[in-house]
């Protein structure tokens, strides 16, 4: 039996669109950048495209200074960094 890797995608935020990728990292957690992130509301709970549908409209790329975030519904993207999320 043979094995064929189909496609590769990462999904850094939660309930934002996929990033394809060519290659990517495999680290002890999994693909690097996959699932490392979520958006919490000021309460600090956290948001799903479930109950809040527009996420899945937001756009998410991989650059050389981090992820880059952009939506049809605003005129300039957003890079973030690790420094720009909480950890704790």
């Amino acid at each position: 039996m043979s094995l064929h890797l189909s496609q590769l995608i990462i999904y850094p935020i939660k309930s934002t669109q996929p990033i394809p990728l060519l290659e990517s990292d495999v680290l002890f957690t999994g693909l690097a950048h996959d699932r490392r992130y979520m958006l919490v509301d000021e309460s600090g709970i956290f948001i799903t495209a479930r109950t809040h549908p527009f996420l899945s409209l937001i756009k998410t790329s991989a650059t050389e200074h981090g992820i880059e975030v952009e939506s049809d519904q605003c005129t300039n993207s957003l890079t973030l960094t690790e420094n720009n999320f909480r950890t704790d």
